[in-house]
């Protein structure tokens, strides 16, 4: 009997429908952010830029850039929270 070990990277063809409905999420949850906080967010998770930097460029005080992160990211993470609970819900919704 020959067995042979599969690789356990998972699935060979990546699955796309789940990076679509999370794009999605974070798309409606990134256009509820206010305008500052959501510069920031871009500023320092897409562009790299460090505090610092966001500080200068926006001509704010690092404290500020601090709080407008730290709550961009809470309010993120709370939208994709509620979404993920919304998606769950309507799965149960849909099997009863």
């Amino acid at each position: 009997m020959n067995v042979r070990a599969l690789p356990v990277d998972g699935p060979a063809a990546r699955d796309t429908t789940l990076d679509v409905v999370l794009r999605d999420a974070l798309d409606r949850g990134f256009r509820r952010l206010p305008p500052e906080q959501r510069a920031v967010f871009v500023f320092h998770h897409y562009l790299g830029l460090s505090l610092g930097e966001i500080a200068d460029t926006l001509d704010v005080a690092l404290g500020t850039v601090k709080s407008r992160l730290h709550y961009a990211t809470n309010a993120l993470r709370a939208a994709l929270d509620a979404d993920a609970r919304s998606t769950t819900v309507t799965s149960r919704e849909r099997m009863a």
